[in-house]
């Protein structure tokens, strides 16, 4: 029998590409079913016609003019369309870098939800984003992001940056209002105690910190390839976000960033971070509520428990290598793919 064709075109090459289409189905082995990948910029010079041929076809993210137009074409010729999100594009903060290019009533918000719409199915990250895109598309499938745990990347760590602990946060620009959840708690702690803060991000942002020098260290960003080593520095992780319908979407995968490495988390109260800790018996740290006085606390406490943060960093890792590994969410993955295309 002819093995099924699955085309994935990926949006992007950064987290969101990697962590959504690269690594799962890069990893994703079979002897029925055909992954191949592509790049949106690639898509977008090649004839239409090459684009049949497939059973079904996987959007990551859409948003651009011409893709609704190619869904109704390939879906006229019996090809099977699924859109692939990680995150709740219809409900961006006005405070984040990103909410010009989703504006509600803008031309992107628009192409992507005629996508979701018109798709045969919908893939998202975490249950409560598909929650959210049923309320425009009834067929939904959730699965977590995950690490492939067994790759080199994650054998050791990086030599330490200090031999005090180490308090990291690390992540991309588009998460500025984050860091202000947590500034002045960084500040009060790391000066209180013999801790250092390790920042990975804009330059600009690790300028805004208050700390005397020799209290924090910029650790310069590096490629995707390379960024899965950098939480390794860490002797706490800092994992904070704005209470908000978006970042309650989100996926658990900055502690696993880190708790791949047996390092702990400190964490806001929001849905994939309590999600985390309900599966890890409280593996990682959530503050009550977002403010000041309670990351000081949490954060104070975890640098002066050297034992504490060992126990939950084990428990982490422990949860990670159980529940988060790639070949158990591509065993579900696979299953999943092999009942649409039946």
């Amino acid at each position: 029998m002819k093995n099924k064709r699955v085309l994935l075109v990926s949006a992007d090459s950064f987290a969101c590409g990697f962590f959504r289409i690269k690594q799962p189905y890069e990893n994703l082995k079979c002897d029925d079913i055909e992954f191949e990948i592509l790049n949106i910029k690639e898509s977008n010079t090649l004839p239409l016609q090459l684009l049949f041929g497939y059973n079904a076809i996987v959007f990551q993210r859409p948003i651009l003019s011409s893709i609704p137009s190619l869904i109704d074409a390939l879906k006229k010729q019996g090809v099977k369309i699924v859109i692939e999100t990680d995150d709740l594009l219809t409900n961006i903060s006005p405070t984040s870098s990103c909410y010009n290019a989703y504006r509600s009533g803008g031309s992107n918000l628009k192409n992507f939800l005629y996508c979701i719409k018109n798709a045969n199915y919908v893939h998202t990250s975490t249950p409560e984003l598909a929650v959210e895109m049923r309320r425009y598309n009834k067929n939904v499938a959730s699965f977590n992001n995950a690490l492939k745990i067994d790759d080199e990347i994650y054998k050791e760590k990086l030599p330490r940056l200090s031999d005090k602990p180490v308090v990291m946060w690390a992540g991309s620009s588009t998460h500025f209002d984050s860091l202000l959840v947590i500034k002045s708690a960084v500040e009060e702690a790391i000066k209180k105690t013999d801790a250092i803060f390790a920042f990975c991000s804009n330059k600009s942002f690790f300028d805004m910190f208050d700390l005397p020098d020799g209290k924090k260290i910029f650790v310069e960003p590096v490629s995707l390839e390379e960024y899965p080593k950098i939480p390794s520095y860490a002797d706490i992780f800092l994992t904070p976000v704005i209470e908000t319908p978006f970042n309650n979407s989100k996926s658990e995968l900055k502690i696993l960033e880190s708790g791949i490495y047996g390092i702990p988390s400190i964490s806001s109260p929001v849905a994939p971070y309590i999600r985390f800790n309900k599966v890890s018996d409280g593996a990682n740290i959530l503050v009550k509520k977002n403010k000041t006085k309670n990351w000081t606390k949490e954060i104070i406490n975890l640098i002066e428990n050297e034992e504490l943060r060992k126990e939950l960093g084990k428990r982490t890792k422990d949860t990670i290598e159980q529940i988060y590994d790639l070949d158990v969410i591509n065993g579900k993955r696979l299953e999943w793919w092999r009942n649409f295309l039946a």
